[in-house]
């Protein structure tokens, strides 16, 4: 009987953390989880509604932050601003160095900024002629 009181005590403990667990981490997970199902679906519109949704739960994640700067990237195609939250999920990831999912989410940073600042520099310059003020042009 004791034996079995304990095991209830054990697994009713376990259940308890596992709950916890689950719930304190699930708003978190179930943004980026569904912002990345919407993108695969390409609803990019409300995959970044997701991402912002799991931003403002924590604004130094490198997930959301990465995942973001993707959406800017490809939907909007804001390749300024892409950069800047790229950049940001870099920084974000050098405080957490020891977990491998972090470094996984940095490496994709860098190669998606990479790709962003290579963009800025492969896009041809929109040039508008549009007269100086200081030197008009000259009538014949």
């Amino acid at each position: 009987m004791k034996r079995m009181n304990m095991r209830i005590q054990r697994n009713l403990l376990r259940g308890f953390v596992l709950t916890f667990l689950l719930t304190a981490c699930s708003p978190f997970i179930n943004h980026h989880a569904e912002g990345l199902r919407l993108l695969e679906a390409g609803r990019n519109a409300e995959a970044w509604e997701a991402f912002e949704k799991g931003y403002e739960k924590n604004p130094l994640s490198p997930f959301s932050l990465n995942n973001k700067g993707y959406v800017l990237e490809m939907r909007d195609e804001k390749l300024f601003e892409a950069a800047k939250f790229y950049r940001r999920a870099i920084a974000a990831c050098e405080d957490q160095r020891d977990d491998k999912e972090v470094k996984r989410i940095e490496k994709m940073a860098r190669e998606n900024l990479s790709r962003v600042l290579w963009k800025i520099q492969a896009a041809p310059r929109w040039h508008v002629n549009v007269p100086d003020p200081k030197n008009p042009p000259r009538k014949s």
